[in-house]
């Protein structure tokens, strides 16, 4: 129940996200895969 009420606001806040910066899907779609190879290059180099 807790785990489907943080997809849901998680949701939420990739919709508020991508009408505040007027993204388009695709748009968004770049901007999350960037967050994540910053995220893993980061932890990378913390932990090796």
């Amino acid at each position: 129940m807790v785990f489907m009420r943080l997809i849901k606001a998680d949701k939420r806040l990739a919709e508020r996200i991508q009408k505040k910066l007027n993204f388009s899907n695709y748009q968004m779609l770049c901007l999350s895969w960037a967050i994540g190879l910053v995220m893993g290059i980061a932890i990378a180099i913390l932990f090796f």
